[in-house]
């Protein structure tokens, strides 16, 4: 906008000082005594725009507070800019044709980097642990992304400003718990409502989603949140990838079976209280009893376990996370078309009517 108004102030009007020295001395005509000096009598919310215009062709908009921060002085950049019009272009070879191109360049020289800002608050956010100098971290990040495709690069970057497409974010009617149903609680004594809710914060430490995309990468060890920030020197960005376009098709393409899942949990014997009464030891057990929880493979944690009523929803998320993985590895340049295409494909040739559990030790892709 500064850049606009210069523009407007040095090409569109002749002399835009002696516009505004014209309003100030009609003001001085009509104005009461008390309103003398003032360019914006009762009534109005701004000065006049030609005041405006004089003051972006002084570079007087000299700082800006965003948050307390200093943005940045224009008082030196925008009056260079305009005088190096004025000379010809001396300074950049498009400048007499293209004086708003000029400004805004310099004006985005004289800005300082927004990262360091983004990254504390961010990492403060999903990790809950300050970081008030990241400029290592930013380093690292910036590493890790280079040679990756836009894609994979999107994704971190989404991951990193909390860009997931979220029941609890959306503020969605129906809020959904972890759509992949991972309970860090003996499955025995959980409720659906005692789950972990659908949102960053918590896939960011979700162990079934870690499991997943580690078995893909080949991980021996469970990532942690900084690591799907891609801003430690182990961190994967084809992880973030994957983790990301595991949750997105399982929200948006397949969120229906998830519903079934949570819906099939929500709605099974209700687990027994710890403060409620053994059932009797001769007691048969109910038909309709919830099956027993599945055990998860020894990248999980020994506090993990699964409601069985997930298998599908794990089966499916493998599906996606195994073409996603071979799609970037062979043909990198049409990896989102590709990807696409191979789940798609596996998941209409029935590879998920096995019925066999996702989650066993000896099960690797």
């Amino acid at each position: 906008m500064l850049a606009i108004a210069v523009r407007a102030a040095v090409k569109t009007f002749v002399d835009i000082r002696l516009l505004l020295q014209s309003v100030d001395d009609e003001a001085r005509e009509t104005l009461s005594l008390a309103e003398l000096g003032c360019l914006s009598p009762e009534g109005w919310d701004s000065d006049p725009f030609v005041a405006y215009l004089v003051r972006a062709s002084l570079g007087a908009f000299a700082y800006c507070h965003r948050e307390g921060r200093e943005i940045a002085d224009f008082s030196a950049a925008v009056p260079e800019a305009i005088e190096s019009y004025r000379r010809g272009g001396l300074l950049h070879k498009r400048c007499s044709s293209s004086l708003q191109s000029v400004v805004y360049n310099m004006i985005l020289k004289s800005l300082p980097s927004d990262w360091p800002f983004l990254f504390s608050k961010r990492l403060e956010t999903l990790v809950g642990v300050p970081y008030p100098s990241p400029l290592e971290m930013i380093n690292v990040f910036r590493t890790r992304l280079r040679g990756n495709t836009c894609h994979v690069q999107t994704c971190v970057l989404k991951t990193l400003i909390n860009s997931w497409s979220t029941s609890h974010r959306y503020h969605e009617q129906v809020l959904l718990p972890c759509i992949l149903g991972c309970c860090k609680k003996d499955f025995n004594t959980v409720t659906l409502d005692e789950s972990p809710i659908d949102s960053l914060m918590h896939y960011l430490r979700c162990p079934v989603l870690n499991c997943i995309v580690g078995r893909c990468c080949g991980w021996t060890q469970a990532n942690t949140v900084l690591g799907w920030l891609c801003v430690t020197e182990n961190s994967s960005p084809l992880g973030t990838c994957i983790a990301y376009t595991v949750y997105h098709a399982l929200k948006m393409s397949f969120r229906g079976i998830v519903e079934e899942a949570a819906l099939a949990f929500a709605s099974s014997s209700p687990p027994p209280s710890l403060s409620s009464p053994s059932p009797p030891v001769s007691a048969s057990p109910s038909p309709l009893a919830s099956p027993p929880p599945a055990r998860g493979p020894a990248l999980f944690p020994h506090d993990v376990c699964f409601p069985p009523h997930f298998h599908k929803v794990h089966a499916i998320a493998q599906v996606i996370a195994k073409d996603t993985f071979n799609a970037y590895r062979f043909a990198a340049k049409d990896f989102p078309i590709l990807s696409a295409q191979l789940g798609i494909a596996r998941l209409r040739s029935g590879v998920l009517d096995s019925g066999a559990p996702p989650f066993h030790n000896d099960m690797m892709f």
